[in-house]
């Protein structure tokens, strides 16, 4: 799939997202009165998941797991 594409699939969900919730607030003017659980998971889901997608690969490189081949003849010549 082109950049292109995927740059218009990504805006195209996003504005029907933002649309939707344009829609459900127009519907129920209220302000949602959420529970604490579910807003200490809208805090902390997104850190903690962009955390361990940080951290995943520096464990993986230190474990041997990384880029560079074991190979070096290449390299000394």
């Amino acid at each position: 799939m082109s950049k292109t594409v995927l740059i218009a699939v990504i805006w195209s969900v996003a504005l029907l997202f933002s649309a939707g919730l344009r829609w459900w607030g127009h519907l129920s003017p209220q302000p949602p009165e959420p529970s604490w659980p579910v807003v200490l998971m809208i805090v902390l889901l997104p850190s903690l998941l962009m955390g361990v997608w940080i951290v995943t690969p520096m464990f993986s490189a230190m474990a041997g797991g990384g880029r560079e081949s074991g190979d070096c003849d290449q390299e000394t010549h």
